[in-house]
């Protein structure tokens, strides 16, 4: 046996001890987290999210010399493991009760805003609609079921250790305001929309079938899930991942702050995709270059009335293409 056969494998040796054993441990802490009291809960999701995370980047790492089964067979085993931390989330969420709110003020407009003006109105209102459906119980903050609406919640009616929890809004545009703070959110099912969550997640994002869309955030950790055609403008600390992604493109927006309020490093552009474990370019995601950028610096600013929201879309999505 070569000198480099004997390196590989004592390399796949430890690639095995340390996946397992760092596998197990995830484990354990995903079967705890019911047990766990409500303010330990978030760390907890957050240990798993970084443990999932780090095991990805770590077969990513191996992909020259791990055999292709064994690859498959953990990649396997980090979805299975991902699928079930998404499942006792749910379970664990509070059940909350819908409201429905209208309110007059601005006319129903806002702003489209960058990072740090993001979400504020023109006339200093927040925008709503009576087919807007807010519900927030136990400190989560929960958008549900919109059509063609442009939604902004009310800032201050949540604290920082909320959870944003978003699904099933098509046609819309949605604002989330700068004074708004989550440990984490929850996007699924979104389709031919632009959301603008800007830095309101200081934890771990999720998001699950989005069809055609714009997202605009930062945020500590990422994991994208079944999306197709969706630009995300991300200003991210730690290693985005995706899993059963087409078309999506990846632009730059600001970086990671630090608690000093200080920018850090920006890991928008070193994905991890549990579905492209091979060397060579991924079909699945790109980065866009920021010459390409310009789409949205050109929207920053703009007016948006409850009656364009449509005309929004079609500039943002399309340009984005």
């Amino acid at each position: 046996m070569t000198s480099l056969q004997n390196l590989q494998t004592v390399d796949k040796d430890t690639i095995h001890s340390t996946f397992n054993s760092e596998y197990r441990a995830l484990e354990a802490l995903l079967l705890s987290l019911p047990s766990l009291s409500a303010p330990s809960r978030p760390p907890a999701i957050d240990n798993l999210l970084s443990g999932i995370s780090r095991l990805s980047s770590l077969l990513q790492d191996a992909s020259t010399y791990l055999p292709a089964y064994d690859q498959r067979s953990y990649s396997l085993k980090l979805k299975t493991l991902s699928d079930q931390l998404s499942t006792v989330r749910t379970q664990l969420a509070p059940k909350a009760k819908f409201s429905f709110k209208s309110r007059k003020g601005d006319g129903g407009k806002g702003i489209i805003g960058g990072a740090v003006g993001l979400g504020t109105s023109g006339g200093g209102g927040a925008v709503n609609t009576a087919a807007e459906k807010v519900a927030a119980e136990q400190e989560n903050l929960k958008l549900a079921d919109i059509t063609g609406q442009h939604i902004r919640p009310s800032a201050g009616a949540v604290s920082s250790a909320a959870s944003l929890l978003v699904s099933s809004i098509k046609d819309s545009v949605l604002v989330i305001p700068e004074e708004l703070r989550f440990s984490s959110a929850s996007v699924k099912d979104i389709s031919n929309s632009v959301l603008l969550l800007g830095r309101s997640v200081n934890g771990p994002v999720h998001l699950t079938g989005l069809r055609n869309c714009v997202l605009v955030l930062g945020c500590r950790q990422f994991r994208m899930h079944d999306a197709q055609q969706v630009d995300v403008f991300l200003g991210i600390g730690s290693r985005p991942i995706i899993e059963d992604c087409e078309g999506v493109r990846f632009h730059k927006y600001g970086g990671d702050l630090g608690p000093d309020g200080q920018e850090r490093g920006n890991m928008w552009d070193q994905v991890d995709d549990f579905k492209w474990l091979k060397n060579g370019v991924n079909p699945h995601w790109k980065a866009v270059g920021e010459e390409k950028d310009e789409v949205w610096a050109e929207m920053q600013g703009k007016e948006v009335g409850q009656l364009e929201v449509q005309k929004v879309l079609e500039e943002l999505i399309k340009k984005a293409e």
